[in-house]
């Protein structure tokens, strides 16, 4: 995340967009020639719908490739965490910590694996990855990077139940996941070799340089991993509350469980300010999201609506380096148009839903932060936590 001067002059990332999704559909053809059996499988109803949308656009025997290759989304999903890790680091240490991404991936997945669908052991082993990945994204190098990256991973993986359909075949569902992770991670270090030697040839990156603050000869070191004071008491604060929401949401299922966990797991920081900063973001943006789809449906609707929330969702990606607001309202036009047109509820419903659910979920990150972190002067050094939808 850029910050301060360097955040004003950075630029939205539109190059990444065409960069991770040519990584993406090269690493599910590629599973899909390999003949491995797709993480993800789609239902009847679900697949002719997505082909009915792609249709549109592109021939059908396209469309019918499009989404067979869906199945493989964890290979997809790997490439692309390869690609983008290797583009955001340092050009002497891309590949070794791309590399490292495809295996933290890998192992992430495997964790999510073992423990969905497992109640409250699911929320254990959440409160557990987020007390350690906290802790680890204190530390500089590539420990705080794949401390923080780990976290992420794991949390977004259990929570959105991307392993959930491998569950009932044993240790199979354990191999799938390696031979995707492993393929998809192939794919990505290919594209960044490749996209080095574009760059040698042209000049063209597809994430813009940002300008790095210069190290400060007074700055402290890294406090050791277990060291007690502000971090720490970050740590366990986000364990606690993320560990016990992800376990109830095991549990019962419910689905505002789910957008508050979301709305606690972005908005927490480890000081006061920046969690005031970010819950003014997520808040405005969750909020434009929702009164926009909303006013959108009025004028259309069906695939159109889609396809309007696809192409919203792209501009917010590109921009999520840069205005976490925009991100925001993107992810919530997208989920309000995907969950309104998959039930009988309607846009409006699930508009109301998540921007009720989100400022729960708010409330808890500020008042955590008010009653326990700490504030600027007391605050140990530690980077921003990623965030998601």
């Amino acid at each position: 995340m850029a910050s301060g001067a360097s955040a004003a002059k950075a630029k939205p990332a539109w190059g990444i967009l065409p960069v991770v999704i040519l990584a993406s559909f090269a690493a599910e053809a590629l599973s899909s020639a390999l003949g491995i059996e797709p993480a993800l499988k789609i239902g009847v109803l679900e697949t002719k719908s997505v082909e009915g949308l792609l249709e549109v656009v592109l021939p059908s025997s396209i469309s019918s490739d499009l989404v067979t290759w869906f199945g493989f989304v964890l290979a997809g999903l790997t490439a692309s965490l390869v690609i983008i890790t290797g583009l955001v680091v340092p050009k002497e240490r891309s590949l070794k910590t791309s590399i490292a991404a495809g295996l933290v991936t890998a192992a992430m997945l495997l964790l999510a694996w073992v423990v969905s669908d497992q109640g409250f052991l699911t929320g254990i082993a959440t409160g557990l990855i987020m007390f350690f990945s906290s802790l680890a994204a204190r530390q500089s190098g590539p420990l705080g990077a794949m401390g923080s990256l780990a976290g992420t991973l794991y949390f977004l993986f259990a929570i959105l139940g991307v392993t959930e359909d491998l569950k009932g075949s044993g240790l199979q569902g354990a191999e799938v996941i390696l031979e995707l992770s492993l393929v998809g991670t192939v794919v990505g270090v290919a594209g960044l070799v490749l996209l080095y030697y574009v760059w040698v040839l042209t000049g063209w990156k597809p994430i813009p340089e940002r300008p790095t603050p210069e190290a400060s000869p007074n700055q402290t070191p890294p406090p050791s991993f277990f060291a007690r004071g502000p971090g720490l008491r970050y740590a366990i604060v986000r364990g606690l509350l993320l560990g016990v929401a992800m376990g109830f949401y095991q549990v019962t299922g419910n689905h505002s469980i789910f957008w508050v966990m979301l709305a606690i797991w972005v908005v927490l920081q480890p000081v006061r300010s920046k969690t005031w900063e970010k819950a003014a973001k997520r808040g405005v943006g969750i909020l434009a999201g929702c009164l926009l789809v909303a006013a959108i449906a009025s004028v259309v609707s069906g695939s159109t609506l889609i396809w309007i929330a696809i192409a919203l969702f792209l501009v917010g990606f590109a921009y999520y380096p840069v205005n976490y607001t925009i991100f925001a309202a993107s992810i919530s036009f997208l989920v309000v148009t995907l969950y309104g047109d998959a039930s009988q509820a309607g846009i409006v419903h699930w508009g109301i839903q998540r921007v009720l659910d989100n400022a729960i979920g708010i409330a808890i990150a500020l008042l955590s932060a008010y009653l326990i972190l700490p504030g600027d002067d007391e605050a140990a050094r530690q980077p921003e936590e990623p965030a998601t939808s």
